[in-house]
């Protein structure tokens, strides 16, 4: 399947559109919202599981032949080119009542992601990434930060119980000027952060894969530990500015097995 510059923009309309008519809907109900556990242990809401039924109907529409998953819902038409949901990422925080969550969609075509809209709903910010052609919030490009590795502030994404996590993290925090765990990976995205490490967590396909190429679009260099490139599908990535990704792998790699 080929893809011009068409698509993309009735995609991005459609998706942008939809999340944004959602806004005061979310807003209203950050903090004051009933939630259930999964089978996963994780929590959802009846507001996670409308907005994938909803945006799987209007992605439809565009396109019958795409597949799609969400992560509600599971997966269904067409492996090869599908779109990829995340309803309401940072469901916990979003539970809780604070600002840290957003809506994602990515599209997955032959195993990568080409496109990705994630909406920052307390903001009202919209982020648009296409392969090859750059990331950008509400219209204006976006580039990686370029501070040095004793400058770095790292948003980190990390299970601290893991205890096979800790040395890793110590070796960076010795290195680095500060480690984050803001939950918004957001700020690594717009350069006010200086990169992404997820680690030791349980993210899912739906999560890396936006993040993912948001993050490359910015000129940023992103793959998976012990790789020379990125799966989606698997955890354990570092994204960063090539002038600072391989000083930060050689600590991982140097302490992850301690």
């Amino acid at each position: 399947m080929k893809f011009d510059s068409s698509f993309f923009e009735e995609a991005e309309k459609i998706i942008s559109s939809y999340f944004h008519s959602k806004q005061a809907t979310l807003i209203a109900a950050n903090g004051n919202v009933e939630s259930q556990f999964k089978d996963d242990k994780t929590i959802v809401t009846e507001l996670d599981k409308a907005m994938e039924l909803e945006l799987k109907e209007h992605l439809g529409k565009l396109d019958h032949g795409i597949g799609f998953e969400g992560e509600e819902f599971g997966s269904s038409g067409d492996r090869t080119t599908f779109w990829l949901v995340d309803p309401i990422d940072g469901t916990e925080n979003f539970v809780r009542g604070l600002p840290f969550f957003r809506n994602m969609a990515a599209l997955i075509h032959e195993g990568k992601p080409v496109f990705s809209v994630v909406y920052r709903v307390t903001a009202h910010e919209t982020f648009v990434a296409t392969k090859g052609k750059g990331t950008f919030k509400n219209g204006v490009r976006l580039k990686v930060s370029n501070r040095p590795l004793e400058r770095l502030r790292l948003e980190v994404s990390c299970k601290y119980k893991d205890k096979t996590a800790l040395p890793v993290i110590a070796a960076l925090a010795e290195q680095v000027e500060g480690l984050r765990t803001s939950d918004e990976f957001l700020y690594a995205v717009e350069g006010k952060l200086d990169g992404h490490l997820v680690y030791k967590s349980d993210t899912k396909p739906w999560d890396n894969a936006p993040r993912m190429l948001l993050l490359e679009e910015t000129g940023a260099r992103v793959a998976n530990i012990g790789s020379d490139s990125y799966d989606y599908t698997k955890g354990d990535w570092l994204a960063a500015s090539p002038a600072v990704f391989d000083p930060l792998i050689s600590i991982i790699q140097a302490y992850k097995q301690l």
